[in-house]
């Protein structure tokens, strides 16, 4: 079976060598495509250039990696800052979230054209999954990263989206519905035994239907997928939810500091000795940004 996993990037990077690049400040008066050009540009002459593979870590990005390597699929990275990666393409350490978008004020999908101009690969995933020989390309990326995909996804001829499968813990834009197999939390109770965060979830998702289904059937339907996940699914108890404190940002960085030794200043440890060791609540996406305020400092 020839097939492709679509994975997107993550906050943690390798810096090797040199610092990373921050994200564009949009000029007055430029134009979306100028700024991507002008970011692209000043990207290429960053002395260190690596792979995806030699970039991005952490254990959701792992996850899509080992996925990869069991089905013997090319692995594509969807990346905010460089658009659609290829394995070999090399890009430089970078910082830039979708807050960075945002500020561009450049609506996801406009952004992801011009920034897929930019590097020159603008369709390359269309052309992908329009290869009469691909058999199935597997996506698990984010509701933030989706929003950069939704657009060309959607405009994909019927033959080309059967071949689609969105992996994911959330639920689709109502395009891409007819393609998607649904997980839910049941991947993260007792009976499981790939647990982890929600950061981690969809490429956790993707792992497991990469092993379980995709690679126990030669029947590749959507109607078949859904089954044997569902199979999976339905005996597995969901978890028990923590009753957890609230707390304020500074008490969460003073957390982040007390326990930097024990969490070897990574940030997804970090995250659970929060949770389950102090007890208290912190949404993803604010502990990332707590965390990497806490870093610079150290």
């Amino acid at each position: 079976m020839k097939a492709i996993i679509v994975t997107n990037c993550t906050n943690r990077k390798r810096v090797t060598s040199g610092k990373a690049i921050e994200a564009p400040q949009r000029v007055a008066g430029e134009s979306v495509e100028a700024c991507a050009a002008r970011w692209v540009e000043y990207a290429q002459e960053h002395p260190s250039q690596l792979t995806p593979g030699d970039l991005y870590c952490g254990r959701g990005y792992g996850e899509a990696l080992s996925a990869a390597q069991r089905i013997g699929a090319d692995l594509y990275t969807v990346s905010a800052g460089f658009g659609l990666l290829r394995s070999d393409h090399t890009i430089p350490p970078y910082n830039f979230t979708f807050t960075d978008l945002a500020n561009l004020k450049a609506p996801p999908a406009i952004w992801w054209k011009a920034i897929n101009q930019a590097r020159r690969t603008q369709g390359l995933l269309t052309e992908r999954l329009m290869d009469e020989t691909l058999d199935l390309a597997i996506l698990s990326v984010s509701t933030n990263y989706m929003k950069l995909l939704e657009h060309e996804l959607s405009n994909l001829p019927e033959k080309a989206l059967k071949k689609v499968r969105l992996v994911i813990g959330y639920k689709p834009p109502s395009s891409l519905q007819a393609s998607t197999v649904l997980y839910d939390s049941r991947l993260d109770g007792p009976d499981s035994s790939i647990r982890g965060t929600r950061a981690d979830f969809n490429s956790r998702a993707l792992r497991h239907f990469v092993e379980n289904v995709a690679l126990k059937t030669n029947n590749h339907s959507i109607e078949n997928h859904r089954k044997l996940t569902d199979a999976l699914l339905t005996p597995m108890r969901p978890p028990s939810i923590p009753k957890r404190k609230k707390a304020t940002d500074d008490e969460i960085k003073n957390l982040i500091r007390n326990y930097w030794g024990e969490s070897g200043g990574r940030s997804g440890i970090s995250l659970r000795i929060l949770r389950d060791k102090a007890g208290v609540a912190c949404e993803q996406g604010r502990f990332a940004d707590l965390f990497r305020q806490v870093r610079a400092k150290q």
